[in-house]
């Protein structure tokens, strides 16, 4: 039986017959992978404290008949920062719910692997800000997970007229992607010079309410266009922001 390792990081586990997972991970080499963990929903298992979901892990994996096979798990790393901070907790869920929803299995991820490990560390200090504004770079985080993967447009470029696209305000529409404003259809969501800049470059707005609302929306729909849906964990990611008693968010 072939053994192989990989640096993972688990996006969700799912119960699997009475005792078993059912994992959905994101690896460098191989992009997404569903792969069962036998006997962890056991409370005498010892791999099932290091296959939580928000964990990246070294694991090693057994040719099944189907699915791979856990046979090993080592943590290297459990996001403490967001598992003690139950708006960081909450948020990290809906950004791997999104990165499960739009990346592709067996297919080389490194590139994005690294970039979602990157996004994760750096949402676990982000403690000290406030809500709205840990949920303003949230949204600048998954239009960049969703261009590398191709369900949105790039914003380096008009795609009517294919001049670039500057610092000016910009249009965004499903079927045409980003444009400059006098070129875009009635009913497309117009992005203002400051949502622009933070979206391409992460300069900090000054009016943090407006452009959250312009960049929530153009996520939103992004999301909704690309899985005719909205996210799961999006309700819950709404209530922890709004309910959780933390200083008051500059939106």
């Amino acid at each position: 039986m072939a053994i192989i390792r990989t640096k993972a990081i688990i996006l969700r586990h799912t119960t699997e017959r009475e005792h078993d997972r059912m994992l959905t991970i994101l690896t460098p080499a191989k992009g997404q992978l569903r792969v069962r963990a036998r006997g962890t929903k056991k409370s005498a298992s010892k791999l099932g404290g290091s296959l939580e979901p928000m964990m990246e892990v070294d694991l090693s994996l057994a040719d099944g008949r189907i699915t791979d096979v856990v046979t090993g798990s080592i943590i290297l790393h459990r996001f403490p920062g967001l598992r003690q901070d139950v708006v960081g907790m909450t948020m990290a869920q809906w950004f791997l719910e999104l990165v499960e929803s739009v990346t592709k299995p067996d297919q080389p991820a490194e590139e994005l692997y690294e970039q979602v490990r990157e996004m994760l560390l750096m949402m676990e200090n982000e403690q000290e800000l406030t809500s709205g504004q840990r949920w303003l770079l949230l949204n600048r985080r998954a239009l960049q997970i969703m261009i590398h993967e191709g369900f949105a447009p790039a914003m380096d470029a008009c795609s009517i007229c294919h001049l670039p696209l500057g610092d000016e305000a910009v249009s965004y529409d499903a079927q045409q992607g980003f444009v400059h404003t006098k070129e875009a259809h009635d009913g497309a969501l117009s992005l203002s010079s400051a949502s622009t800049a933070f979206l391409r470059d992460g300069r900090q707005p000054e009016n943090d309410r407006a452009v959250f609302r312009q960049t929530h929306e153009l996520v939103e729909r992004l999301v909704h266009h690309t899985l005719d849906r909205p996210l799961k964990s999006e309700r819950v990611l709404r209530t922890v922001v709004r309910t959780t008693k933390l200083p008051k968010p500059a939106l």
